[in-house]
């Protein structure tokens, strides 16, 4: 809709140039000057929308806020100033994907939310929250094969071409009821950013022996459960990690504190308070 209010004046000066210019010369200096502009304003076309809405974001469907007030504890919780803050950068998150659906379904404002929502809230406490490399996110109605992954399964990163892929019943189901279930989107957008923040190897919380034992009793299933509900064999552990630490964060804090304070110090968040979980304002930068 930008484009077409900056090309509607264009045109309109194209019209008049071409009925009134008397000089056939400025006539045509003029209209390949238009013509000229107008390309630019459709090849920029992306760009300008992106650059318009980073600072205009839509206005999200009152269905959105309705299911991250029930079913997203931390956005509950949250004054209404920083519900402000995470409404605006889910807006632009969801714009910022592009969704690709493997069936002739259609991909619903809820799965397209829920996957940006993990986005939002692990990024919540930073001044940056949007990927370098990862733009496109593709959903099957249900679980599937792949060439690195032949088992039916539920979700995987495509780091080389920056793809996510779902299922989205384990999206829809794994964001709605995360007590009995593994969050698929927070532990895809965790391995995205310790991908693109280069963390492979730096947490030192994570190298405790044993550490699927401590996740077992945070999350209150063990790591097989997990396994069967995502069928991925090759689970990493710095997504368990952040998808616990999200999940279950006062149990998180209780049994493994100093992973807990490491995390919370990385993502500025500390999600045992949601009324205020930014640990520093400063750091988190004004929107």
């Amino acid at each position: 809709m930008l484009t077409v209010y900056l090309l509607a004046p264009l045109i309109l000066i194209g019209v008049v140039v071409f009925f009134f210019e008397d000089s056939s010369r400025l006539r045509s200096i003029y209209l390949i000057i238009i013509a000229i502009l107008s390309a630019l304003i459709l090849v920029f076309r992306p760009q300008i929308h992106w650059w318009y809405y980073k600072r205009n974001p839509p206005r999200l469907p009152e269905q959105v806020a309705q299911l991250l007030m029930r079913f997203e504890p931390i956005f509950g919780s949250l004054s209404d100033n920083l519900k402000g803050r995470y409404m605006k950068r889910l807006s632009i998150m969801m714009l910022y994907f592009k969704y690709e659906a493997k069936t002739d379904d259609t991909i619903t404002t809820d799965v397209k939310m829920w996957l940006s929502s993990a986005f939002v809230k692990l990024t919540f406490g930073l001044p940056k929250y949007l990927c370098n490399h990862f733009e496109t996110a593709v959903f099957y109605p249900h679980k599937f094969p792949s060439p690195k992954h032949e088992p039916l399964h539920s979700s995987e990163i495509d780091y080389e071409d920056g793809v996510l892929v779902f299922d989205s019943m384990t999206v829809l189901h794994s964001s709605t009821d995360r007590a009995r279930s593994f969050d698929v989107c927070m532990y895809e957008a965790a391995q995205v950013f310790e991908y693109e923040q280069k963390l492979v190897d730096t947490i030192a919380g994570l190298r405790k022996q044993d550490i699927l034992i401590d996740f077992a009793e945070i999350r209150g299933f063990d790591h097989q459960a997990i396994l069967k509900y995502t069928n991925n064999k090759n689970l990493e552990l710095f997504g368990l990690a952040v998808e616990h630490f999200f999940s279950s964060p006062a149990r998180f804090k209780e049994v493994l504190p100093d992973l807990y304070s490491e995390l919370s110090a990385l993502l500025n968040l500390d999600p045992c308070h949601p009324e205020q979980p930014i640990v520093d304002l400063s750091i988190a930068g004004k929107e």
